[in-house]
């Protein structure tokens, strides 16, 4: 069960790591893009990620809530995956207190109803996703972390001696 554990949150959260990672790619280019190219690609582009990323970012806390549990009398594997924990409630905090007003605002425009901000909008958005693979790459570190230098259970240890 806990090898389970261990292996579905890392998996979801590399996952995390590379959809997220690739926003901080796309930056350099979109910077580039006029209003009209940048509001087709913010509204076309991007329509799957959400209901992807929200599936396994919820699964991924799950897992981890749960690998935490099963470790909680092991110091070393607990605190790692503790950090973990809180990166992941992190990188959701980011999401649902930053991007996801950022996305509302942006689904709501068009070409002729574009603010005249719109470029302070969009770098704000590309920055919380910045910020957001800063603290996915720390998480699924320390839950790597987490996974290859566990010390042995109780059981094991005493089995040992």
């Amino acid at each position: 069960m806990l090898t389970a554990l261990r292996f579905v949150s890392l998996f979801l959260m590399g996952l995390d790591v590379g959809l997220s990672f690739s926003h901080v790619l796309q930056w350099p280019i979109k910077v580039r893009y006029g209003p009209a190219l940048y509001v087709a690609v913010q509204q076309s582009l991007y329509s799957n990620y959400g209901p992807a990323a929200s599936a396994y970012e919820l699964a991924a806390m799950a897992a981890a809530l749960a690998w935490l549990w099963l470790v909680r009398h092991r110091p070393r594997e607990f605190g790692r995956t503790r950090l973990g924990v809180l990166c992941i409630g992190a990188m959701l905090a980011v999401f649902l207190l930053r991007i996801r007003p950022l996305n509302a605002q942006q689904a709501a425009w068009t070409v002729r109803r574009l603010p005249a901000n719109w470029h302070v909008v969009r770098d704000q958005w590309q920055l919380w996703h910045a910020i957001r693979v800063g603290v996915a790459a720390l998480g699924w570190a320390a839950l790597l972390a987490a996974a290859l230098g566990r010390e042995p259970s109780r059981r094991a240890a005493a089995a040992a001696n």
